[in-house]
């Protein structure tokens, strides 16, 4: 007996999709690679049959955008709260929230480790790849930072 496993949506996302997105979501949030690795193996052998209908893949498409894509938004400071409710309100598909009241608090090898251990009071830095921003001390601007780093990594 063979149980088929379908890789496309249907009514409910795929559950290939959501299991590579929660694993990058726990790489961030870790700092365990494990957890990116296993999705990477997860997209070698599901993508490949993407190819016959997108539009029935868009999960696991969403999926993969996270993992080439994500904005990594840190908080950091006293003031974090104005920081975090700023970020949150970006769309939750491509980005991951941290708070950070130290670096200490941060996965190791974060890339903006060294940016908090340096003393900023209140801000967010905002990580795409192994690049972070500038501190964002400005709730308000970390839409437009991000969109920068976007299309600076690209």
């Amino acid at each position: 007996m063979v149980r088929p496993a379908s890789t496309s949506d249907d009514a409910t996302p795929n559950p290939n999709a959501i299991a590579a997105q929660n694993c990058l979501r726990l790489a961030a949030l870790t700092g365990d690679t494990q957890w990116r690795e296993r999705a990477d193996r997860l997209f070698d052998g599901v993508l490949s049959a993407t190819g016959d209908n997108l539009l029935s893949h868009a999960a696991l498409l969403n999926a993969l955008d996270l993992r080439l894509n994500a904005a990594e938004i840190v908080v950091t400071g006293p003031d974090h709260a104005r920081f975090a409710a700023a970020a949150v309100r970006l769309p939750y598909l491509n980005r991951i929230m941290l708070r950070a009241p130290s670096a200490a608090a941060l996965p190791a090898g974060h890339p903006a480790q060294a940016k908090i251990a340096a003393g900023v009071e209140s801000a967010a830095f905002i990580c795409v790849g192994e690049t972070c921003s500038l501190p964002v001390t400005d709730p308000e601007q970390i839409p437009e930072v991000v969109n920068a780093m976007r299309k600076s990594s690209s």
